[in-house]
């Protein structure tokens, strides 16, 4: 069986964290124009945010595994 790498778990939970920023920096800088779609934005803007800390979360504790199997030899 494989060893996980988790490095490349870190840098794909990082890069998924900067989508959801970007997602949550266009809806919050005015970028929806219609008064209507106001109550949709806001859902997908917590939806966003919700995501970024759990990639946060996944992030920090990809980078902790990676640390100790540096740490500790094969």
């Amino acid at each position: 069986m494989m060893k996980k790498d988790h490095t490349e778990e870190a840098a794909r939970a990082h890069s998924t964290l900067n989508t959801f920023a970007a997602i949550v920096a266009l809806l919050e800088s005015g970028l929806v124009y219609c008064p209507e779609a106001y109550k949709a934005a806001d859902r997908i803007t917590k939806i966003a945010k919700d995501e970024q800390q759990r990639m946060l979360r996944r992030y920090d504790r990809e980078i902790a595994l990676a640390r100790r199997d540096i740490k500790k030899p094969d």
